[in-house]
């Protein structure tokens, strides 16, 4: 992975358009491609609250990686848990809304926004899509 996103010109990237961490060995192999890949920021959606906290109490995430724990229900937000954590949410009206599904003329793109790469973006709430 290291090497294949080395070898783009990609500023941002996503990992899992679907789906979600496996296990801790999985998140801990995604944060070692983070460190191999400083250039570029990372952010991962997750509902895997503990898989996170138990990989974070062992290692820290890299300044590129952007954690972002995703609410479980529409309409409802959570409180981040320790660590350097951002969360989302679906419908809850607060926090930056997703241009991408609250802006039509985004037509579902992020086009040039970034909010979900940044760590001081505290809540991205995107509309039910």
């Amino acid at each position: 992975m290291v090497k294949l996103i080395a070898s783009t010109s990609m500023t941002h990237f996503r990992w899992h358009d679907s789906g979600d961490i496996l296990s801790e060995a999985h998140l801990s192999m995604i944060l070692d491609v983070c460190e191999g890949t400083p250039h570029v920021a990372h952010w991962l959606p997750t509902r895997e609250y503990k898989m996170v906290q138990n990989v974070a109490f062992d290692r820290s995430i890299p300044s590129n990686m952007n954690i972002r724990l995703s609410a479980h229900m529409i309409g409802r937000t959570i409180e981040p848990c320790a660590g350097p954590f951002t969360t989302s949410s679906v419908d809850a009206g607060t926090g930056n809304l997703c241009p991408a599904t609250h802006n039509p003329a985004h037509a579902g793109k992020c086009l040039d926004c970034r909010a979900c790469w940044d760590r001081g973006v505290g809540n991205v709430d995107y509309s039910k899509h």
